[in-house]
């Protein structure tokens, strides 16, 4: 019984095992069953999200309801290239979209003994269509020290056998190389250096492969300018590009024929590393001035001081599409500098929207200014032969300079002969009203009748005291009695001159010179406010005498006797653009803060004419009155709106150039408002002016003039890319653009920032709105 009492345990035992056999087999097959089924759907699920995000239908993805996964998928569609052909050794292909990329990728061979911070490696980083990458690995110390004892004892050994050969150059060049490893050990040892193994990667990209090609060649060139060999990474293109790649790791080639990660390396100390930052911009900002905003990049304040002690000069050029901010800016500017003690004079061209006053109209009147309005219906008059003293400086027998008074006439009258020729060519961007033997002709009578004009009024050039008198003389003026008892002369005037032409024409025997009179008279007519004459005997009348004189029906005019009882026609004069014929009734005072010259209710073709006439009204009236010695407390600034206007016309150019030659001798900074910054190319005076531009902020620009920007601007691509496609937005989106408006390139001297310019809507809103409706809405900001 207890064998088989035993029995019956031992096989109820091995039923148990088969049934737990039995239940793991089943739960097997349901594992695998339930696995190839998970497989299965999952493989269904990666069709259908395959399908779904095929490149032909990425935009038809609503990206924001996708998951992780698939989000990581599209972009991965959208990023990665259709195919790559990795067959050339020497470059290769990626295919995206129907475009072919040529692709050659370098590396660095050989190195300069020593580097320059920010300047050795720089041109190579910087250069067009390529992307570097550097890469550092940290050299432990105990390694390193090896290397070094291990490289002295071989120097060491070389310099027994140069000693055993009597090679003495051979001996001192291994002399200096022990020394130099003794002093590296040694500043290893003591923990004073530190070393790190570094490799250089370049990838210069192009649309074909002669331009790659060309940008080969220049490359190399920018390479060997430093001193630095580079070799192109033959036979591992594929490798070196994933290598440039920002994945912070390098790809390892293992196969029989080649081993290599396509990049050499180098050991370069802390010193050497440090060279190596492509250090290309600062956050830019003066030590005194105004904030303008933040860099974009660093988001650092931006201060700027247009008369920054670094500054040689102090033109100013600020060019910007319109709607980019390019108002805001100047206006914020101005309105922030004025409270430093700057002092502006600015000639308004441009109408504010919705308003019958000029753009800086408004921004006068905040700062506390005065605005003169030059039109038809206006009482202010410029006159053209406004005269001032000047200084200039003479060196005395010790080689001292000293500044004394002067009367600069001889510039005077260049100055007002450019003036009154642009009268008489009109709105003619050439400025060539006939023959050139005629506009020769023209000038030289021009000259000659201004010279005898000033002189008949006594002034002398050079003499400053001639521009005084005694009170109550025929020829004094109206103006304050000086300290000393003198008061200013009378200056000539538009129908002064145009008189002295009447009589310089009668007077006349040069029958070459007769259409050129007539053309200047006929021309000039338009701006003498009243006159009347006798054609032939120059008598000038009194409209009083003009009015009492007998009307003749067959000459239709006024008639009188002569004194050889001839009768002779009286002409009459009265000219529709008047506003430059009188004492000037604009007063410019160096210590208002804000004076505005506003011309913009003038009709287009009058502006192009008083524009010119007004800047050499402001030369004259304002920058002439500065020192030529700088004073630190003498900051006075001229703001040409539109000036891109003057560039047209070479008289206009000629006075431009004249004005902003004397602002910088004046230390008077010169402001040019302009569109684009290519507009300064197309003459040699605009060159110049622009090339003497000190600080230059250059809002967007056309995207076909990015050559430009890199060629005359000095900027690098990128940054010109930047101008020309990201700063003002996109102008058919309304909300990108207006997101991106007061985005700012600033240029001073030779160093380059990109600025988002602020201000104060609460308390700048007012000067800085463009139109009526910005002002209404300022007001309403102030008034609650």
């Amino acid at each position: 019984m207890t064998e088989l009492y035993e029995f019956l345990v031992q096989f109820s035992d091995y039923i148990g095992l088969i049934r737990t056999a039995i239940v793991f087999v089943v739960l097997g097959i349901v594992a695998v069953v339930v696995i190839n089924a998970l497989r299965h759907l999952r493989q269904q699920m990666d069709e259908q999200r395959v399908e779904k995000l095929r490149d032909d239908n990425l935009k038809n993805i609503d990206y924001d309801t996708l998951d992780r996964r698939e989000k990581a998928t599209t972009l991965r569609n959208v990023i990665s290239a259709d195919s790559i052909d990795v067959g050339p050794n020497s470059y290769m292909v990626v295919s995206d979209g129907g475009q072919n990329v040529y692709i050659r990728s370098f590396t660095i061979t050989s190195i300069p003994r020593r580097a320059r911070f920010a300047n050795t490696f720089a041109p190579l980083m910087n250069f067009q269509n390529c992307e570097s990458s550097i890469f550092i690995k940290p050299i432990a110390e105990d390694e390193m020290l090896r290397k070094y004892n291990k490289h002295i004892n071989v120097l060491v050994g070389e310099s027994y056998e140069a000693e055993k050969n009597s090679n003495v150059n051979r001996v001192r060049d291994i002399s200096g190389q022990i020394q130099d490893a003794n002093d590296f050990a040694a500043q290893i040892e003591s923990g004073e250096n530190k070393f790190f193994s570094v490799g250089f990667l370049f990838t210069l990209h192009a649309t074909d492969i002669k331009e790659l090609n060309k940008l080969t060649q220049e490359f190399h060139s920018k390479a060997l300018e430093k001193n630095i060999n580079i070799s192109c990474c033959y036979g591992v293109q594929a490798e070196a590009f994933a290598n440039n790649a920002p994945f912070n790791r390098l790809v390892k080639v293992d196969s029989s024929t080649v081993k290599s990660d396509a990049v050499k390396f180098f050991n370069f100390d802390k010193y050497s590393v440090s060279a190596l930052y492509n250090y290309t911009q600062s956050s830019f900002s003066h030590r005194k001035g105004v904030p303008l905003g933040r860099d974009m990049f660093t988001a650092m304040p931006i201060i700027y001081d247009s008369f920054d002690g670094a500054h040689d000069g102090y033109t100013i050029v600020v060019a910007g599409k319109t709607g980019t901010g390019k108002s805001a800016l100047v206006k914020m500017m101005v309105c922030r500098q004025v409270l430093m003690g700057y002092h502006f004079v600015s000639i308004d061209f441009k109408q504010r929207k919705g308003t019958s006053e000029g753009e800086y109209a408004a921004l006068a009147t905040l700062c506390d200014g005065v605005n003169f309005q030059i039109s038809n219906m206006s009482s202010d008059v410029m006159n053209i032969f406004d005269i001032t003293e000047t200084t200039r400086n003479i060196k005395d027998a010790s080689g001292i300079l000293h500044e004394i008074r002067s009367l600069e006439l001889t510039d005077k009258i260049t100055m007002v002969t450019n003036i009154i020729l642009k009268l008489v060519a009109g709105d003619d961007e050439q400025g060539v009203t006939t023959s050139l033997a005629e506009n020769k002709y023209l000038e030289n009578i021009v000259i000659e009748n201004l010279k005898a004009l000033y002189k008949s009024f006594g002034f002398i050039d050079g003499d400053a005291d001639s521009l005084y008198t005694t009170p109550g003389s025929a020829n004094a003026s109206d103006s304050e009695i000086l300290g000393d008892g003198r008061v200013l002369k009378k200056i000539p005037t538009m129908t002064d001159f145009y008189k002295q032409l009447l009589i310089s024409r009668r007077d006349n025997r040069d029958s070459n010179m007769v259409d050129a009179y007539n053309i200047l008279i006929m021309s000039l007519a338009n701006y003498v406010k009243e006159l009347y004459y006798s054609e032939r005997t120059c008598r000038f009348f009194s409209r009083e005498q003009y009015e009492a004189l007998a009307y003749s029906e067959a000459s239709k005019c006024r008639e009188y006797k002569n004194d050889q009882n001839i009768k002779e026609a009286v002409k009459e004069v009265r000219g529709i653009r008047a506003y430059f014929d009188g004492q000037s009734s604009i007063r410019i005072n160096r210590d208002c803060p804000f004076t505005n010259i506003d011309i913009s209710l003038l009709s287009d073709s009058e502006k192009k004419l008083v524009q010119q006439i007004a800047l050499e009204f402001v030369n004259e009236n304002f920058i002439k009155k500065n020192s030529l010695s700088f004073d630190a407390e003498s900051k006075m600034q001229v703001i040409v709106d539109e000036a891109h206007e003057m560039f047209k016309n070479q008289y206009d150019r000629a006075v431009l150039n004249a004005v902003s030659r004397t602002a910088r001798s004046r230390n008077v900074s010169l402001m040019l408002i302009s569109q684009t910054v290519s507009e300064y190319a197309r003459f040699p005076e605009t060159q110049d002016i622009l090339k003497q531009a000190t600080t230059k902020f250059i809002l967007k620009q056309d995207v076909q003039d990015k050559d430009f920007l890199i060629d005359s601007i000095s900027l690098t691509p990128a940054q010109a890319d930047l101008i020309v496609n990201t700063l003002g937005g996109n102008p058919d989106d309304e909300s990108d653009s207006n997101k991106h408006r007061g985005e700012v390139c600033i240029v001073d001297n030779k160093t380059v920032a990109f600025c988002k310019v602020d201000y104060r809507e609460d308390t700048e809103q007012l000067a800085v709105a463009t139109d009526a409706k910005g002002i209404e809405e300022a007001f309403s900001k102030m008034s609650a």
